[in-house]
């Protein structure tokens, strides 16, 4: 195993007891006010109707690796890594490199397509050297950089391994960091705010940002444990993290979000060689209802989860990536949540 990976996996491997997958949904401190949570649009085709069991899944690919996550550009490009080139994946026809550049070189956590068409990157310190930083990829090949550690502000934590990245409609960036427990949102012009810090992030993956809502959802890797946080219109913190629902015997990793307003996360247990899909499904307040649903179970260790988006790429389908380079998709019967369209 490459050094770097070895570095990686010690630094996240997480011990974990009981295997039974139970779910609780602890009652919130204060519950919203209906008003101030628009109600998913669960008049959607398909919404009421979503598989209550596992649905078939298939290999899509095996050809792009170094990078847990993959994202789709809405035109019908899959966009992930290829060793230090980050590529483009038509659903049919030759794989396109975008840019092949040094810094690409060691693993991605995160990967994500801003409204612009660039791409972002999180590249981790994982070792001697290395500096943690968002890479920025525009269409051209060229590369920048978007944010840096030495960009973080006095008295926050260091900025070590950005592990799930989002971004919304605005181009603002949201990072976890699972070394250092954080939560950041990095704004369009690489303005670094503190979102959540500390047990409420501990071992904070993967996260999605819900525009609907203006919440922000992310999980954690260790417990098993859902947490969301309302922010405002500057996109500050209203009030403190709440816990959606806690997954007993699970290890969270990457999160995404249907039009119907639920939640798909990737359970991954290598320790297990345990790996799974499940659908948390969610009221209109953004509460957890019921336990999860167990779509799909894979042979090989996966992280992302990402909805398909444009010709070729199955809209109603996500698409779930891993390190060592496979990508399945899994049918789940209804579309992602309406997201911007890059140019």
């Amino acid at each position: 195993m490459p050094r770097v990976t070895r570095m990686l996996s010690l630094m996240l491997s997480t011990c974990l007891t009981g295997a039974s997958l139970t779910a609780s949904a602890p009652a919130f401190a204060q519950a919203a006010p209906e008003a101030r949570w628009p109600r998913p649009q669960d008049d959607a085709p398909g919404c009421r109707m979503l598989p209550r069991g596992s649905v078939h899944s298939w290999l899509v690919t095996e050809s792009v690796y170094q990078n847990e996550e993959l994202a789709f550009d809405g035109k019908g490009l899959l966009i992930a890594k290829k060793g230090e080139a980050l590529v483009a994946v038509p659903a049919f026809g030759p794989t396109r490199v975008i840019s092949r550049d040094a810094r690409l070189a060691t693993l991605s956590l995160g990967l994500r397509v801003l409204p612009s068409g660039d791409v972002l990157v999180a590249q981790p310190a994982v070792a001697e050297g290395l500096t943690a930083k968002l890479l920025r990829v525009r269409p051209d090949g060229t590369v920048s950089e978007f944010f840096t550690a030495a960009s973080m502000p006095p008295g926050l934590p260091p900025f070590i391994i950005p592990n799930g990245l989002d971004v919304d409609a605005g181009g603002n960036a949201w990072v976890s960091d699972v070394a250092t427990s954080q939560l950041l949102r990095i704004s369009a012009n690489g303005t670094p705010s503190s979102i959540a810090v500390g047990a409420e992030a501990q071992g904070v993956s993967g996260l999605v940002f819900d525009d609907a809502r203006s919440t922000l959802f992310y999980t954690g890797a260790p417990n098993g444990t859902v947490r969301r946080v309302r922010v405002d219109a500057s996109g500050r913190p209203v009030g403190p993290p709440e816990v959606v629902t806690v997954l007993q015997g699970t290890r969270l990793d990457g999160l995404t979000q249907d039009r119907c307003g639920n939640l798909y996360v990737v359970d991954s247990d290598p320790a297990r060689k345990r790996f799974r899909l499940l659908r948390v499904d969610l009221d209109a307040g953004g509460a957890a209802v019921g336990g999860p649903t167990v779509l799909a179970t894979f042979d090989d260790q996966v992280s992302g989860v990402q909805f398909g988006a444009g010709p070729g790429y199955d809209a109603s389908s996500v698409y779930v990536s891993g390190i060592w380079g496979k990508v399945f998709q899994v049918p789940v019967g209804a579309k992602g949540a309406p997201r911007f369209s890059a140019p």
